[in-house]
């Protein structure tokens, strides 16, 4: 019963209130002087807390990185944060307690994004992330990756027709850009046509309609109404662009196989869990 409850199977030991019911050092030390009078102070939940305690005093004091981890990281429902590595065991020698670990999908520090609030990362013991010796040659990469990303975008037909057009872009980045001009460009394709019916029929069967579907399999064709023809025409007019625009990256392909590494966080509040 006791370890069905959640806070007493993933807690943080060190983070408890000084004289509270969680505080295991003064439950300690009442026991140490007068074991008959506090002796009910002995329960599981101190004992608990106390050797997780220990354990990840020692976790951090042995400051191990792991390298080589792997680069497979397969979705697992039994991970705290979702994912899992296959190559890296999260009780690090310990028969009793797991620590917990977030997965950095990019040399980025895009832990925020994984976690969905930056102040989650503070209960992850451990960071897996692309080993530092990769960086500098992503980075490389990444850099003559939006050189080329920049080319092809200013080069197509419909970054050169928005141009003519003397329109102003709303966006900064490459992304927003590419949206923003292939949603326009459809938009100016279909604008001949005056009656929904016709305006419907030539998105149906534009090219941008085939090739977003075609890449997104997943998705059923949504019907299409005078309320939502619109948006549907600047998803598949945006998408249409922006794909052609971001897919040739070697940088990705090159992340993909470097491996990864896992390192303590060290800004942590210590969280622990019962191993399974």
């Amino acid at each position: 019963m006791y370890f069905e409850v959640e806070e007493n199977r993933v807690f943080a030991p060190f983070d408890y209130v000084p004289k509270g019911i969680m505080d295991y050092n003064k439950a300690y030390n009442a026991i140490k002087h007068d074991r008959v009078k506090n002796l009910s102070k002995a329960n599981v939940r101190v004992v608990i807390r106390a050797l997780a305690a220990l354990y990840l005093l020692n976790v951090y004091y042995r400051n191990e990185a792991y390298e080589n981890v792997g680069n497979q990281i397969v979705n697992s429902q039994q991970s705290p944060t979702g994912y899992t590595g296959c190559e890296f065991d999260e009780r690090l020698g310990s028969e009793i307690f797991a620590i917990q670990y977030i997965v950095n999908w990019n040399f980025i520090d895009d832990i925020a994004h994984n976690s969905g609030d930056i102040s989650q990362r503070d209960k992850f013991t451990y960071i897996i992330k692309y080993a530092d010796k990769y960086l500098t040659t992503y980075l490389e990469k990444q850099a003559a990756d939006s050189e080329k990303q920049k080319q092809i975008l200013t080069t197509s037909n419909e970054f050169i027709e928005f141009a003519k057009s003397g329109r102003h872009l709303t966006s900064n980045d490459i992304i927003g850009v590419s949206n923003e001009i292939g949603a326009w460009s459809l938009s100016q394709k279909l604008s001949v046509f005056t009656s929904f019916q016709e305006k419907c029929s030539q998105l149906i069967n534009s090219r941008e309609y085939e090739y977003y579907y075609s890449k997104n399999k997943h998705q059923t064709a949504q019907p299409i109404t005078e309320h939502n023809i619109d948006s549907m025409v600047s998803s598949v007019g945006g998408y249409f662009l922006l794909r052609r625009v971001i897919e040739p990256r070697e940088s990705t392909a090159y992340m993909l196989k470097c491996n990864r590494e896992a390192v303590l966080n060290k800004n942590q509040l210590l969280f622990t869990q019962l191993a399974d």
